[in-house]
């Protein structure tokens, strides 16, 4: 291959995963489920999904599970913290940035990576956060692609079948109370 068609190949890859959501599904089960594995084992046992509750292990930023016959393995670095201040509006505000890596391994093989750029704004109203997807610098396609957003919709439909269950008396009270 040549040089540009390498290029427009990865490009037309990079493409690929952004559209796929790729590192939104990452990033969501990493950061909203599984890095909190250990809080909700000693708090809420019951919100963790069986399928990869009984394999799950985690060491630090990193978190390795057992999803058919294979291994994958998130691990999360941050980068160093920049703070700045800066005028906006007629008042003063912080903000504070860190650079961050997301990683994805299965059965020992990278495939696929990219950055996150996090960062808290202190504003006169309170704190506002953002999680801003950054590029990608690493995909090689396989049946995880599929594999994770289905393992994400299944987690969360356990978590909402939990919490409805618990919500439930508290629906029917006021059902009552409003009359349906």
């Amino acid at each position: 291959m040549e040089p540009d068609e390498i290029r427009a190949e990865i490009e037309r890859r990079k493409k690929r995963a952004r559209d796929l959501k790729i590192r939104e599904v990452l990033w969501s089960l990493y950061h909203s489920h599984l890095c909190h594995y250990e809080t909700f084992i000693q708090k809420d046992p019951e919100l963790l999904c069986a399928e990869v509750s009984e394999s799950i292990k985690t060491s630090g930023k990193s978190v390795e599970f057992s999803l058919r016959q294979s291994i994958y393995r998130i691990v999360y670095t941050e980068g160093s913290k920049v703070r700045r201040e800066s005028l906006g509006r007629g008042e003063l505000f912080g903000e504070s940035i860190v650079p961050a890596i997301l990683d994805l391994s299965v059965d020992d093989q990278r495939v696929f990576k990219f950055e996150i750029r996090r960062s808290t704004r202190y504003l006169e109203d309170g704190l506002a956060w953002n999680d801003d997807m950054g590029e990608i610098t690493w995909f090689i396609e396989g049946p995880w692609v599929q594999e994770l957003p289905e393992l994400l919709k299944r987690i969360r439909a356990h978590e909402k079948s939990v919490l409805d269950r618990r919500s439930a008396p508290k629906l029917e009270a006021m059902k009552k109370r409003f009359g349906l």
